[in-house]
């Protein structure tokens, strides 16, 4: 185990008095263990990423014969009448999906005769190697408990032990997890094993096989735990399975148990394998190093509005350990959450994690085509947000699901994010092209021209807002219906650049020509007179005035429309009595940051831990120098404060009940873990396909540090030593292919030492050239 004082530690000196909320993790990817509990009672919560519950698929009706009558109602001003009329139609012909969740698959509980004071209590996760560790002293003796999970094996150890005179009695006893009601379930205890079963709604089976160890004392069985007395230290081991035969699964995974060598060994197997995946990409801050205290008490300085070095740095390599450990999300749709869950691990070690998701969506390409054709009689492929069981089928079909018009080139465009960051032109070739083709498709056939030659999205809708308009003089609340909204467009806008760019790598397409014409016809946004831009772009709805939905500012980030390229658009703020009018052009990145900072002034108790990650990477990206900079960091610290546990999870929303967020039920939502942590690197390294920007959005607690191989869109992998006090900054690119960038650095660094031309007004070198697999260096000093 490290040094307290190494980033890489999360601890805590209490035990976890939130049981889960603020549980210790560990896990391969596959399988995770969450340990809580106390001293004398510690329980061990066991997860499979492939083990779901709930949710129900069935026959996805064909109701396109109604949605001409959508648009046409829409046009005759029955706007009630046309958000309600899909849904309505899905219920009359009793098509009811429900996507499913995570399902816990097993407790263990262990509880200990422990007499005496107890102190030292300490439970650390060394991040590095993937072990928890709990240590703590009753009388003369110290007890170490450690756990992990086997990156190779998918073996969970548990290894109990002990220093001094006092010898250890344990009973150990499986739990059904809380909430659950188990179907054709057993549990047995014979011979130091003990087995568990129950049997998911899919009908297969899952479950467990344990075994103890313990070379001193005595063990022995009853119908209910295994129990142990008077040993000097014992080990268990143990293997989970899904939907797969219990009583073939009880007799091989005994005899691999059986099997199996001691605890170190197996755990230096482990260890080499996670290391590997947890060095693939640091962050080191200067100062962040030097705390000894735990991570409770870290965080108990950032509600007295200091966002330091320390909580920055266990956060990001938290984040990155969470990703590994692979705890997972339910709820993944393509708006806030996918994004956060994908963009930053595609950056940071795991470019190949979100192929697993588009292998789900290339599996049911059918149920892609049908969701096309039954629900809009459009060709191609349609994605919706949320999906059914072992499908890609509607999961929901409420206005909003059916109506975000938005979310299949949100997903194409994240697929081929995969690619920007790899290169991998193989895949790119063989299937995410004629993907992307595909999801194209629907949107050359479901788009509409208006009497102005533009697109119109007809319906339409921005998730979790609603229009500002009124009907009868009463505003709409919970309204699920627009057209024109404008992360349609930014999405499309997207779709197609990448598109025209992936024929390019592909040798050509005879669609080309049809891409780049349908560029031509997505509308210019809008900015309203409040400098912000609009969330429906030529269109007779109009921004609510209080809502947390910021997908209008998709723009800058996760899709960076205008992040890195001036867009102009009218603009004509309020005007004075007695003043003239004024004609005045405002850029596109600064009225999203606008929208932005507009909604969180005006809705920031509407928001929650996902969209509150989402805004802090958005503020990143607007490049307004020491003023987004601060936005960044006020936003970090109310996500911080509203939603983070003493044992570094995020909740949804705020579990202290403040007010500071939404008020809805927290639960543990690792996406804004994932967020904290992006937006984090946005503000040191962001890119697109031809553009690196250094440290543009840098703060207090990251204004010197070390960060080394973050993944670019250019397909290269970038280093950057900077101290921004001092004015120096190294930068290393190893790129995979070739290709020329701009670099872009932070008004900190203007004394440039190379040869290259180097504007120190805008701080950019132009067609900086890159050759693959080798190493280009910039210094400033």
């Amino acid at each position: 185990m490290a040094k307290l004082n190494d980033t890489t530690i999360m601890y805590n000196a209490r035990p976890a008095e939130m049981g889960l909320y603020d549980a210790s993790v560990t896990g391969n990817g596959r399988v995770t263990a969450m340990v809580r509990g106390a001293c004398c009672n510690e329980q061990i919560v066991l997860g499979r990423s492939d083990l779901k519950h709930g949710g129900y698929t069935g026959v996805l009706q064909d109701v396109s014969d109604k949605f001409p009558l959508v648009r046409k109602l829409y046009n005759d001003g029955k706007i009630l009448d046309a958000e309600k009329l899909l849904s309505s139609e899905f219920a009359r012909k009793g098509y009811h999906p429900a996507p499913e969740r995570g399902l816990p698959l097993a407790i263990l509980a262990l509880d200990f005769n422990v007499d005496g004071l107890v102190t030292g209590y300490r439970r650390t996760s060394d991040m590095r190697s993937g072990e928890v560790e709990v240590t703590f002293k009753h009388g003369a003796t110290t007890v170490t408990r450690s756990l992990f999970v086997g990156r190779n094996n998918d073996i969970i150890a548990y290894s109990v032990a002990k220093s001094g005179t006092d010898r250890i009695s344990a009973v150990f006893s499986l739990k059904t997890p809380e909430g659950i009601t188990l179907q054709n379930a057993v549990t047995r205890y014979e011979g130091g094993f003990a087995y568990f079963a129950a049997r998911s709604g899919g009908g297969q089976d899952y479950g467990l096989v344990a075994r103890i160890m313990t070379s001193t004392g005595t063990a022995e069985h009853s119908e209910s735990a295994l129990s142990l007395k008077n040993s000097e230290g014992f080990t268990l081991y143990v293997k989970t399975f899904v939907n797969s035969n219990r009583d073939t699964e009880f007799k091989n995974l005994k005899n691999e148990l059986a099997a199996l060598k001691t605890y170190d060994k197996i755990f230096a197997s482990h260890e080499t394998a996670h290391k590997k995946l947890f060095d693939g990409c640091t962050l080191e801050l200067a100062g962040a190093e030097d705390v000894k205290e735990d991570f409770a008490g870290v965080l108990s300085r950032v509600h007295s509005a200091e966002l330091d070095t320390p909580v920055i740095s266990r956060l990001w390599n938290f984040a990155k350990y969470l990703a590994i450990c692979g705890v997972p999300a339910d709820g993944v749709s393509f708006n806030n959450s996918a994004q956060l869950l994908y963009s930053g691990i595609m950056t940071s070690i795991l470019p190949d994690n979100v192929l697993s998701l588009f292998d789900l969506y290339e599996q049911y390409e059918d149920d892609l085509k049908k969701n096309a054709a039954r629900v809009f009689g459009m060709k191609g492929y349609f994605v919706p947000s949320v999906i059914s069981p072992k499908s890609a089928l509607f999961g929901a079909v409420d206005a909003g699901t059916i109506h975000f018009i938005a979310s299949s080139a949100l997903a194409a465009n994240l697929f081929y994010r995969y690619y920007q960051v790899t290169g991998d032109v193989k895949t790119l070739k063989s299937r995410i092209f004629p993907f992307m083709r595909e999801v194209c498709a629907f949107y050359s056939d479901f788009l509409k021209l208006d009497s102005n030659g533009y697109y119109s999205t007809i319906p339409s809708y921005s998730p979790l807002s609603t229009p500002g308009n009124a009907i009868a003089g009463r505003p709409l609340k919970n309204f699920a219906f627009a057209t024109n909204s404008t992360i349609d467009f930014l999405a499309l806008g997207c779709l197609l650049d990448n598109l025209c760019e992936a024929a390019e790598v592909c040798g050509g397409s005879t669609d080309a020509v049809m891409w780049v014409d349908m560029k031509t016809k997505i509308p210019p946004l809008a900015v309203n007179d409040a400098g912000a831009v609009r969330e429906y772009t030529g269109s007779a709805f109009i921004d609510g005035l209080v809502n947390c939905g910021t997908m209008h500012a998709y723009g800058l980030w996760p899709l960076k429309n205008v992040s890195f390229r001036e867009v102009l658009a009218p603009y004509r703020p309020p005007v004075v009595q007695g003043a003239a009018v004024q004609n005045l052009t405002m850029g596109i990145r600064k009225a999203s940051y606008n929208a932005v900072i507009s909604r969180l002034a005006r809705s920031g108790t509407l928001q929650d831990a996902r969209s509150l990650a989402i805004c802090a990477a958005q503020a990143a990206h607007a490049g307004l120098g020491e003023v987004s900079s601060a936005e960044v960091r006020g936003i970090l610290l109310k996500l911080l404060t509203s939603c983070f546990t003493g044992g570094g999870l995020c909740l949804s929303t705020d579990w202290r009940g403040g007010g500071f967020t939404r008020a809805a039920k927290p639960e543990i939502d690792v996406c804004g873990n994932m967020g904290f942590a992006t937006a984090v690197t946005e503000c040191i390294v962001q890119s697109d396909r031809r553009t690196l920007r250094v440290c543009p959005s840098l703060f207090g607690g990251i204004l010197a540090g070390k960060i080394v191989d973050i993944a670019t869109d250019f397909a290269a992998r970038v280093s950057v030593d900077w101290d921004a006090r001092k004015g120096r900054c190294v930068v290393r690119i190893m790129p995979k292919k070739n290709c020329k960038i701009d670099i872009e650095v932070s008004e900190h660094f203007r004394r440039f030492k190379g040869k290259e031309k180097f504007d120190k007004v805008t701080g950019s070198i132009k067609d900086f050239a890159l050759v693959a697999a080798r190493v280009s260096v910039i210094e400033f000093s």
